[in-house]
């Protein structure tokens, strides 16, 4: 019995350092590689090369749909937009000159 668990145990061992090795290996081949629909998205861009690096294969993008790409491409939007307006409330709140305080502000409110 003990040989048994012995060897069970370096199975399941086995299995597992298999299971953490064989994704790095396949991340590595296929890294600069990017699924065709975002290719097919991107190349309908103005930037082409910008359009690649942001919507970059991960975890969400890797084997998307249209829909996903679209839900992707919104959030991904979303945040920066918030971002930005972050950025602008806070150049507002540093500046003393009436003039950038209203083009901040209306910006701001244009994000």
């Amino acid at each position: 019995m003990a040989h048994s668990f012995g060897s069970f145990s370096m199975l399941v061992s086995l299995a597992l350092l298999f299971m953490f090795i064989a994704p790095t290996f396949c991340h590595d081949k296929d890294k600069e590689k990017h699924p065709k629909l975002i290719k097919k998205l991107c190349s309908k861009t103005d930037n082409r090369g910008w359009c690649m690096k942001f919507m970059k294969p991960d975890s969400c993008t890797e084997d998307a749909d249209n829909r996903v790409l679209t839900e992707v491409a919104i959030d991904l939007a979303l945040s920066k937009a918030k971002d930005i307006h972050k950025d602008l409330d806070s150049l507002y709140d540093r500046t003393f000159d009436s003039w950038l305080k209203d083009r901040y502000n209306s910006c701001s409110k244009n994000s």
